[in-house]
C-alpha cells in the first residue's frame, strides 16, 4: 500500500486519509480492500466536481442549442463572458437585430443592436466585449459604444471620440487606436466611468507601431497583424515574423514561439499565420492565449508571461478577422468554414482548465 501514500496530490493524500484509519491495525483481505480502492479512486477524481479527461489545456464545449450554422459574415464578431455567454454579429436567427447572445450550451438569451441611431440602435458592431453580464458593443460608425444586460435590456451609451478604433478592453477600461492626424497614430486606454480620461499606452511616433500601420496600408489592422491588451499594456502581433511585442511600464518585451516565415503554394500562397486580428485574450489565471493557424489546420497557444506553456491543435482555423475571445474559463472562436459550406465562419466555444 505504500505506492498510495507517494501521491504529491493534495486531493489525493486526503482521500487516503479517510481510508487510511479503516486499514490500521489489521489484515485486509482481497474483498475488504477493492470497495476501500474504489473509493479513494472517487474521491481523487470529485476535487472539482470533474476529474480531467487530458492534458489539453482548453476542451471543446458541445453547442447543443446552436445548430449547425455560424455567423453568416467572413467579417463576424464574437465575445465571451465569465460566465461562458457568448455574442455575436450576423447570426444564427434572423432578424433585424445585428447582435445574438447565447449562453455556454447555445441556448438563445436575445438579440439586440436593431439598425438605427436611437438608444440602443447600431449602425454596425465593429467590437463586441463583456464586463461581467453587460455586453458592450463598439458602433465605430457613430462613434460610440452601446451596453447592453445579458436579457437585452439597453443600459447606456458611452460616446467615443472621432477616429478612434476599439484594439481591446482590459477590466473596466477599453483601449481605442488613435489615427487622427494632429494625434495619432497612437494606442490609449479609455476608462468607461463617466468624465474619466485616459492615459497613452503607445505614444505617437512609435516605430514599431507606425510600422504595421504602414505595412497594412490604409487599413491599419490587416490580416496577419494582431494587436490586443493585458492588464500590463498592449501586444502587438507580428503574424509575418512570429513575434509579440509587450508594451509594458518597464519598456517593450519582445517574445513568441520564433518561428521563421513559411509559405507554401508558390508566391501568391497565404503565409502561414501565427496572429490574425483580435487573435490574443487573456485568463483569470493571467496566462496569454494566442491563436495561429499552419499546414494541419489550427492551434492555441498558452503563454505565462514570455513563456510558453502549450500548444494545442484545435479542429478550427482562427478567422482572419476575429480570431479569439477570453474571459475567466471561456474562449470563444471563430473559424473558417470549409469553402463548400453556405457560411465563411462558424463558432467554437471552449472550456479552459486553470
Amino acid at each position: 500500500m505504500v505506492w498510495l501514500v507517494r501521491s504529491t496530490n493534495v486531493r489525493h493524500l486526503s482521500a487516503w486519509q479517510t481510508i487510511a484509519p479503516q486499514l490500521m491495525g489489521r489484515s485486509v483481505s482481497l474483498r475488504d480492500l477493492l470497495p476501500l480502492l474504489l473509493a479513494y479512486v472517487t474521491a481523487c477524481g470529485s476535487g472539482s466536481g470533474q476529474a480531467h479527461i487530458n492534458d489539453e489545456p482548453a476542451s471543446l464545449v458541445d453547442l447543443q442549442h446552436l445548430g449547425t450554422n455560424g455567423p453568416e459574415l467572413k467579417r463576424a464578431a464574437v465575445a465571451v463572458s465569465r460566465f461562458g455567454h457568448v455574442a455575436f454579429t450576423s447570426g444564427f436567427h434572423e432578424g433585424p437585430e445585428l447582435v445574438t447572445v447565447v449562453d455556454s450550451t447555445g441556448q438563445l438569451l436575445t438579440r439586440v443592436g436593431r439598425e438605427g441611431h436611437g438608444p440602443g440602435e447600431l449602425q454596425g458592431a465593429y467590437y463586441l466585449f463583456f464586463q461581467d453580464s453587460i455586453l458592450t458593443v463598439a458602433d465605430v460608425f457613430q462613434g460610440r459604444l452601446v451596453q447592453y444586460s445579458v436579457d437585452g435590456e439597453h443600459r447606456r451609451t458611452i460616446k467615443l471620440g472621432s477616429l478612434l478604433l476599439p484594439l481591446g478592453h482590459v477590466r473596466d477600461s477599453i483601449d481605442l487606436g488613435d489615427n487622427a492626424r494632429t494625434t495619432g497614430p497612437r494606442v490609449i486606454r479609455q476608462a468607461l466611468a463617466d468624465s474619466a480620461g485616459f492615459r497613452t499606452l503607445i505614444p505617437r511616433g512609435d516605430t514599431l507601431y507606425q510600422r504595421l500601420i504602414d505595412r497594412a496600408g490604409s487599413n491599419p489592422l490587416a490580416h496577419r497583424e494582431g494587436i490586443g491588451s493585458t492588464v500590463r499594456g498592449t501586444l502587438l502581433g507580428d503574424g509575418i515574423n512570429y513575434t509579440l511585442f509587450s508594451y509594458e511600464p518597464s519598456g517593450v518585451v519582445t517574445f513568441g514561439r520564433s518561428l521563421p516565415p513559411r509559405v507554401s503554394g508558390g508566391a501568391e500562397a497565404d503565409t502561414l499565420s501565427y496572429f490574425g486580428l483580435y487573435s490574443f485574450g487573456m485568463d483569470e489565471a493571467g496566462r496569454l492565449w494566442v491563436a495561429g493557424t499552419d499546414r494541419d489546420g489550427g492551434f492555441l497557444d498558452v503563454y505565462e508571461g514570455t513563456t510558453l506553456l502549450h500548444h494545442q491543435a484545435v479542429d478550427c482555423r482562427p478567422n482572419d478577422w476575429y480570431g479569439v475571445s477570453v474571459a475567466g474559463r471561456w474562449l470563444a472562436m471563430l473559424c473558417k468554414a470549409e469553402e463548400a459550406e453556405a457560411v465563411e465562419v462558424t463558432l467554437q466555444l471552449y472550456r479552459l482548465r486553470i
